[in-house]
């Protein structure tokens, strides 16, 4: 019994952390406007509740239609995968983009090393995101993948009906353009 115990509260603490992780990214979302403003509403003390309402509910709407704790885990866990190794792709073209400013970075480290490490961590990312999905039946894996395209499209849609607020982006990339063009003038 302590054996199947421990294995169902060690499922339930992943499934916990990643819910209570969620929240802020989503509310970073809503306020660059990837998301609609509905979802960024918060209690007086700053709870985002429409945001924990929608987990909580989806959660439970899974549990109903017969998903085990285990494939919500994978299903909540391999899209944060997939965005992992969007991330870490994205990483590699950024430092090759700002030179100047990485080598002026604390995290700076030779190019070399930190294409090795991206891609290193985007191959784990991807052997972890395969591993998740073979836990899943094929209708499973078919709604999940038919999920991830909309949620790029809806993101797409989103970009190019200029929802997004690309400003705080903008702001950026012209603070490290110029400060890369004073380091190639001096």
């Amino acid at each position: 019994i302590f054996i199947l115990g421990g294995a169902c509260m060690a499922i339930t603490t992943s499934l916990y952390s990643s819910m209570a992780s969620a929240p802020h990214p989503l509310l970073a979302a809503v306020k660059d406007g990837w998301l609609p403003k509905f979802f960024g509403k918060t209690t007086p003390k700053g709870y985002p509740w429409v945001i924990m309402l929608t987990l909580y509910v989806v959660s439970l709407l899974l549990l109903f239609i017969d998903f085990g704790l285990q494939e919500i885990i994978s299903l909540i866990t391999i899209p944060n995968m997939i965005l992992n190794t969007v991330n870490n792709l994205l990483f590699i073209r950024l430092i090759r983009q700002y030179p100047v400013a990485w080598g002026k970075s604390f995290f700076h480290m030779p190019r070399p090393a930190v294409i090795a490490v991206s891609l290193l961590a985007t191959l784990c990312s991807l052997i972890i995101t395969v591993s998740l999905l073979t836990t899943l039946n094929g209708g499973k894996q078919c709604a999940l993948c038919g999920l991830i395209l909309f949620i790029f499209g809806y993101c797409l849609y989103r970009l190019k009906t200029g929802k997004v607020d690309l400003t705080s982006i903008n702001r950026l990339r012209a603070q490290l353009e110029l400060e890369a063009e004073r380091e190639g003038q001096g």
